[in-house]
């Protein structure tokens, strides 16, 4: 198998297992005012690469999330990032116009570690490295 087929099958496999991942979390039901909170954040080369294949380019740079449409939805929601998958999920990012997770909060630990198995699965990162969360560290906070 050429190296090309082996990369693009490594590819398929690794959004599969994401895709997978994000399976996981809890349903929340947005009203979709949540806008004010998209700005830079951090994700996964693999998370970055299928926003971009959408026609989308993320930076850290930018004050607001280049993915919101005019009237401020997500114009790549259904392969947005595991950090803007656990707005709203996770207590300490709680949704400021009363969404709520079926089933309750997930804990900033569980967060924490949804947040890194994206980070491995979509960055082929040493496991050692440690991921930048956004919840309960020095590193960005906001979705």
């Amino acid at each position: 198998m050429s190296r090309r087929r082996r990369e693009a099958r490594d590819s398929r496999d690794r959004v599969a297992e994401l895709e997978q991942l994000y399976a996981e979390l809890p349903q929340i039901q947005c009203k979709d005012f949540c806008v004010e909170s998209c700005g830079p954040i951090a994700m996964s080369p693999l998370e970055r690469q299928r926003i971009k294949e959408r026609g989308v380019e993320i930076t850290t740079l930018a004050p607001t999330c280049p993915a919101l449409t005019q009237i401020g939805l997500c114009s790549v929601y259904e392969v947005r990032p595991m950090i803007c998958r656990l707005w709203g999920l996770v207590e300490q990012m709680a949704c400021l116009w009363g969404c709520r997770p079926e089933g309750g909060f997930l804990d900033d630990l569980t967060a924490r570690r949804l947040l890194r198995r994206a980070d491995v699965i979509g960055a082929q990162t040493n496991p050692a490295r440690p991921a930048v969360t956004g919840i309960g560290d020095d590193g960005p906070a906001r979705r």
